[in-house]
């Protein structure tokens, strides 16, 4: 059973296990090492020694917060973590993945998409010659020079 300190929930009375930060990390993010809660920091540390890239982590404070979840980086492959963590903790954990997906102009381009399909615009026309994302850049370029 986990006696980890939660501040918010203000249980337990382990503290938060500091560890070496992974090599992954941006320069200069968590020189002093990342904080972890105990009950999980062997897990983390194996997952950062698998390469898995983490955004945050939580043990769940023996529920009062759901079970352990764990924050995947965009990217990481979330079956084989599940999989990884059947082999080292025997709980069953709540992953979450962000994921970055661009947003700032996809109503503009949705409507340019549009247009250029009933005009006939030439980068529409790179959609099919080349790629959506060849596409995407011409239309980028046309809405900065417009």
């Amino acid at each position: 059973m986990c006696d980890c300190l939660s501040h918010n929930a203000q249980v337990g009375s382990v503290p938060e296990r500091v560890l070496e930060r992974p090599a992954w990390l941006p320069a200069g993010e968590r020189p002093n090492g990342v904080p972890v809660d105990a009950c999980i920091a062997d897990t983390i540390q194996a997952l950062w020694d698998e390469g898995v890239e983490t955004l945050s982590s939580c043990c769940g404070h023996n529920g009062v917060f759901g079970p352990p979840t764990l924050v995947l980086a965009d990217g990481v492959d979330a079956d084989r973590v599940r999989s990884t963590l059947a082999t080292l903790d025997p709980r069953v954990w709540r992953l979450q993945q962000w994921q970055l997906i661009e947003v700032a102009n996809r109503h503009a381009y949705t409507e340019r998409l549009l247009e250029g399909y009933a005009m006939g615009t030439s980068w529409l026309a790179d959609i099919g010659k080349n790629s959506l994302a060849a596409a995407a850049a011409k239309f980028n370029r046309q809405d900065r020079n417009s």
